[in-house]
């Protein structure tokens, strides 16, 4: 079987091959990806598809690839690099259909797999691709619930404050929360347009088939990277008090709920942080 990949980074042992810097995030990737090229036999071809810039956008290549494991496996894979800004998701390039049309043609899919919903090359694909019954969409996050929740109980008067940089940028806390509006309309049109959808737990089930009642949900926990499966966590070695937090860069990730809740935990834990 030959499915095609639809993925927001470059798996990192892709760009080791083409020689590019990489981001470690959404490591489910990596963690399928090693385990597909250890696996020799398993009866599968993959083509990865992936957002790029510079050298490498429209990029169309078979490499070698070896899983960031240690190992010495090594599997060709194929590669299709292509243009899209990810800093302005909002907006839709028709132009990504036309070239994924061409990437269809060249792998010839059996199944194209969509890793998540966030940004407008999801929607390109199906349109191109136009097989419900063979579009499998994995669940990241849920665009629909992102612009619903994105306010996360900020009071009016720090949603109505414009600053310079907001001015700047035209990038207000209400515009930043009309431009997941505008996602989560892609969002659904992606999900009416799939046959089969992949989540993790029951929030996810209820609001895809809440969109498209017709899709066949598949539950499916992710692999992670190694790096998740390595070490323990220690009293004797941790920095006590310490609390992290990975994001707090809007509202959605809710920082100010800790902040909220700083002056109570200080209460009981002065040393926290």
């Amino acid at each position: 079987m030959r499915i095609l990949w639809l993925c927001n980074i470059c798996p990192p042992a892709a760009a080791v091959a083409l020689g590019r810097d990489y981001s470690v995030r959404e490591g489910w990737i990596t963690g399928a990806l090693n385990r597909y090229l250890e696996d020799a036999d398993s009866g599968l071809e993959i083509g990865i598809c992936f957002p790029a810039q510079g050298q490498t956008a429209e990029y169309a290549g078979r490499l070698p690839l070896h899983p960031l494991t240690g190992s010495s496996a090594c599997r060709e894979v194929a590669l299709y690099g292509f243009g899209e800004n990810l800093k302005t998701p909002e907006i839709y390039d028709p132009g990504m259909e036309a070239c994924f049309a061409r990437i269809l043609e060249d792998f010839r899919p059996d199944l194209v797999h969509i890793f998540g919903t966030e940004f407008p090359h999801a929607l390109a694909m199906v349109r191109a691709f136009g097989k419900p019954e063979r579009t499998l969409v994995g669940i990241q996050g849920l665009m629909r619930e992102c612009a619903a929740s994105y306010m996360a109980d900020l009071p009016d008067k720090v949603i109505r404050r414009v600053t310079l940089r907001d001015l700047l940028r035209r990038d207000t806390l209400r515009q930043q929360q009309r431009k997941f509006e505008i996602r989560a309309e892609r969002e659904k049109q992606v999900l009416l347009a799939a046959g089969h959808v992949t989540g993790r737990t029951g929030y996810d089930r209820k609001g895809s088939l809440a969109v498209n009642p017709g899709l066949e949900y598949h539950k499916m926990n992710e692999t992670m990277r190694a790096g998740f499966y390595e070490g323990s966590w220690s009293p004797a070695a941790c920095r006590r008090g310490e609390i992290f937090l990975s994001q707090g860069d809007y509202p959605l990730k809710g920082f100010h709920y800790l902040l909220e809740a700083m002056p109570r935990i200080l209460a009981g834990y002065p040393q926290a942080h």
